[in-house]
C-alpha cells in the first residue's frame, strides 16, 4: 500500500508525479486551485477487534539459562596475544577529588611520557605507600574518560580474594618490560 500512496494522493488532487509537475508546483510555486475528487481510503480502517488481537502476545518466550558458562570464559591464544601487559613504576599517586574509590596514578612504562591511570583501589591502599612500587599494567587498553574530566590510559592489574593485592614483580625490572 505504501509505495503507491503518493501516486494515489496526486491523482486525487488532479496532478501527476513527474519532473514537470514538480517544477511547476514546487519550484515555480504555481499551485492553482484544485478540487479533490472522491476516492477510496488510502489505508484500510483497523477494527478494534483486530487491534486487541494484535496486542495479545502470541508466544511466551523464556530465556534459556546458559549451561556452559565456563566455555564462554575461554579465550584463544590469538585473543591472548592481543593483550599487552607492561611493568611500570608508580611516580605519583593521589586520591581523586570527589571520589571515595579512585586513585590517580602517573606510571612510567618506559615510554616518552608517563601514563595517567585511574584505579578503584583507594579503600585498599594509601597513595603514598605506592610511590616507587612497580606494578603490572594492561597497556593497550583503550583510553577512557572517568568522572567527566580524568583520562585513564590503561589498567593496573590486581588480584582479589576479599582483600586486594596489586600485581608486580619479584625483583625490580626495567620499566616497560613486557609480561608474557
Amino acid at each position: 500500500a505504501m509505495p503507491k500512496t503518493c501516486a494515489k494522493i496526486a491523482d486525487t488532487l488532479g496532478f501527476s508525479i513527474d519532473t514537470a509537475s514538480y517544477e511547476s508546483l514546487v519550484l515555480k510555486n504555481e499551485i492553482s486551485n484544485f478540487v479533490a475528487k472522491a476516492t477510496e481510503p488510502l489505508f484500510p480502517r483497523i477494527e478494534k477487534e483486530l487491534m486487541s488481537e494484535a496486542n495479545e502476545p502470541k508466544v511466551e518466550v523464556k530465556a534459556e539459562p546458559k549451561e556452559n558458562k565456563k566455555e564462554d570464559e575461554i579465550i584463544s591464544i590469538d585473543d591472548f596475544a592481543k593483550i599487552v601487559i607492561k611493568v611500570g613504576e608508580v611516580l605519583e599517586c593521589e586520591r581523586v577529588e570527589g571520589s571515595e574509590k579512585l586513585l590517580k596514578f602517573k606510571i612510567d612504562l618506559g615510554e616518552d611520557e608517563p601514563r595517567q591511570i585511574l584505579s578503584g583501589i583507594a579503600k585498599y591502599y594509601e597513595p603514598s605507600s605506592l610511590i616507587g612500587k612497580q606494578v603490572c599494567v594492561l597497556a593497550n587498553l583503550k583510553e577512557r574518560t572517568m568522572m567527566k574530566k580524568y583520562v585513564s590510559q590503561g589498567m593496573i592489574l590486581s588480584a582479589s580474594d576479599g582483600s586486594l593485592t596489586l600485581l608486580g614483580t619479584q625483583s625490580k625490572v626495567k620499566n616497560g618490560a613486557i609480561v608474557g
